[in-house]
């Protein structure tokens, strides 16, 4: 418990508030929940909590942040054993405010515990309902739990908290004393039935960073030291201008596509970036205090140089009649209009305006201080432009596909498979970014394979739309993000989660190691490596616990493809190197070893996903893994003899662990 309470207290410090319990009037008062879990302001990832009290230091605490700087995890150790004893997963709704927080006993399992945040149409969180939830995950109790009460100062600090039992007795009272910047600096806490007070306080280091706790019960103290991770300040930048550019280029729901292209061209993305990365720099670099290290006077150059902790250092001309009063009233400097820029991962002062009294010295390192993004590396989602027809404003030219009849009579079925997520993926044009490359090498109706198996996921499979994610001539950064969702989503969603990973398009094998890798449309077929391993693929998609990852592969991995493969002219042909799988994962590849994947032109899809498609449209999604995989692979055999003279027979790999269960899992 003394634990837990040492946890609620630094999240004030991060957080600005207690997370811990429930509080009517606070949030009216202060604002929404959301800047209470937030660390933003030192991109902050994560934060432990280390007990000095047995002679060792042993982590007891953890707190873990996303790249947004809000909290997502916690967890509880055992002091002596280091075992982990607890853990609270965070979510969010799509403003960032939290919409609940679950318990789990141990780290593992399901939850034993839920919280959800109930709010007003004003956004105000009016109360939380709390669950407990036994081992075989029923429910066994839910209630409002409004058991707590703050009162607050006028700097809205909340000076005192009152905590209270099932029966609305005062359970406890704390009491807090703040700083005048709102640093939590000690709590009083008195428990009904306990004689004495627990005090704790706090210390801080740099940058009010909490790094210190103290807290004595009676005869009995105890110490506690924090220690933080923090985002590497460039890949923090990258990650917040990459988003700011992808979402200034996205067309706007009622912009005119005439408008849309004069706004987003690449002179214009190139100006933005420069500007969106100086304000970012400048936004981080001023959450940062003007901590004195040391103040020097070169006499003879008449150069007075003031060293910071967090910037290095800056030099002023400052006359020699004026120096010795600019240095004497050294605790009345005011530091104005600062600029700033990053070397080497650290903030640095390119420009300080310091002022003394009336007078301003200023510092400037450069006569211009415009900000040039040579030392970032962005990756930004591609244009999507659409092209005007010439002869009617009202059409866009599009690539016309003829109708196949899986494309038409989509079984709808109403149920709904709400913890089924699916990325699909469908990547036919390889040219776009690789200008070497002739269209033969594109992957014929591979855009077409991925749009209408995402429809059969919707409408057959029950798949709500918001938990389908296409991607169409994907990049690397797309992909990679994507999966990185998710993964996410199976994250949170306590072993629950389905997962399904669809891809149509190249493979490719490493001729060295035969490893199997999908490939981005801006890969090339040299530098393969860059492209997406399925081994890492397989393990990521596993990274949480699950009830099962299906993943579909229309692609062949021998160094070939539908057309001609990305190096044809070398005519490589590599028997790729099968992976052995883990977990409950099961995959189906359109075909093996050293084969083509190829396309039915008649259908306008691949012979592997026609004929998927066309199973699921027979079906309506009602049949078993194991007489989808028999039927789509004779009719793929059969059909690519007749139809392309070649052999394709598809494959299914399966772990060892689902060897005797996969066959009768249900596709829907």
């Amino acid at each position: 418990m003394r634990h837990l309470k040492l946890f609620l207290l630094f999240s004030f410090f991060v957080s600005n508030t207690l997370l811990w319990g429930q509080w009517i009037t606070s949030y009216s008062k202060i604002g929404l929940l959301k800047q209470r879990m937030s660390v933003k302001k030192l991109g902050i990832t994560s934060c432990r909590q280390f007990s000095n009290s047995t002679g060792k230091s042993n982590l007891v605490c953890e707190w873990r942040y996303n790249q947004e700087g809000f909290l997502t995890e916690f967890y509880e150790y055992n002091v002596y054993s280091g075992d982990l004893t607890y853990k609270r997963v965070y979510e969010y709704d799509e403003d960032g405010s939290i919409s609940k927080w679950s318990g789990y006993n141990n780290g593992t399992g399901s939850p034993c515990y839920v919280r959800f945040f109930v709010r007003n149409k004003n956004g105000d969180v009016v109360v939380t309902k709390s669950c407990s939830i036994n081992y075989i995950g029923q429910t066994t109790n839910y209630v409002d739990d409004n058991s707590f009460e703050l009162i607050y100062d006028e700097a809205g600090n909340d000076i005192e908290q009152i905590r209270y039992d099932k029966d609305k007795n005062i359970e406890s009272r704390f009491v807090k004393e703040f700083a005048s910047n709102g640093n939590l600096l000690k709590v009083t806490e008195n428990r009904k039935g306990q004689t004495n007070s627990i005090v704790t306080t706090y210390e801080y280091g740099a940058n009010n960073m909490l790094i210190g706790a103290k807290e004595v019960n009676g005869t009995t103290t105890a110490m506690f030291e924090f220690k933080y991770t923090m985002m590497p300040l460039v890949k923090k930048i990258e990650t917040i201008v990459q988003n700011k550019i992808n979402q200034w280029q996205n067309k706007g729901k009622f912009e005119k596509l005439t408008d849309y292209t004069n706004r987003v061209t690449e002179k214009n993305r190139n100006e933005l970036i420069n500007s969106f990365t100086q304000h970012v720099i400048d936004s981080l670099g001023s959450q940062y205090n003007y901590q004195l290290v040391s103040c020097e006077y070169d006499v003879d150059n008449e150069i007075y140089k003031i060293t910071f902790e967090n910037f290095g250092s800056v030099l002023l001309k400052i006359p020699q009649q004026e120096a010795q009063e600019f240095d004497k009233n050294n605790t009345k400097w005011k530091f104005i209009n600062p600029k700033f820029m990053v070397v080497n991962d650290f903030f640095g002062l390119s420009h300080l305006e310091v002022k003394c009294k009336k007078q301003v010295y200023t510092y400037d390192i450069n006569d211009k201080t415009e900000f040039i993004s040579n030392q970032f590396r962005f990756t930004f989602d591609p244009f999507v432009i659409p092209v005007q027809n010439e002869v009617s404003v009202n059409k866009v030219n599009t690539t016309t596909i003829s109708k196949s009849d899986v494309d038409n009579n989509i079984p709808v079925n109403t149920g709904k498979n709400g913890n089924t997520y699916a990325l699909i993926i469908g990547n036919e044009d390889y040219t776009k970014f690789q200008t070497g490359l002739t269209s033969e090498v594109n992957v014929e109706f591979a855009r077409n394979d991925a749009t209408v198996f995402s429809q059969y996921c919707e409408m057959t499979l029950g798949i709500p739309k918001e938990n389908i994610v296409l991607l169409t001539d994907a990049i690397s950064s797309q992909m990679r993000r994507e999966i990185e969702k998710l993964c996410k989503l199976s994250k949170y969603s306590n072993g629950q989660a389905r997962l399904i990973f669809y891809y149509a398009g190249h493979g490719f094998p490493d001729e060295q190691s035969k490893q199997s890798y999908i490939m981005p449309v801006d890969v090339t077929g040299i530098n393969v490596t860059e492209g997406i391993q399925l081994s890492d693929l397989y393990t990521k998609l596993l990274e949480f616990p699950v009830q099962r990852v299906t993943v579909i592969l229309d692609a062949c991995f021998s160094g070939g493809g539908r057309n001609l493969g990305l190096l044809a002219a070398r005519a490589v042909r590599v028997k790729p190197k099968q992976n052995s799988l883990d977990g409950n994962l099961i995959v189906f590849s359109a075909s093996s070893g050293e084969q083509t994947s190829l396309a039915y032109k008649e259908k306008n899809h691949g012979m592997f996903t026609y004929f998927l498609l066309k199973k699921l449209q027979e079906t309506k999604g009602e049949v078993s893994y194991n007489d989808f995989f028999e039927s789509v692979k004779q009719q793929v055999q059969i059909t690519s003899i007749r139809v392309n003279q070649k052999d394709q027979n598809p494959e299914v790999n399966v772990s060892q662990s689902i060897e005797d269960q996969w066959k009768n899992w249900k596709i829907k």
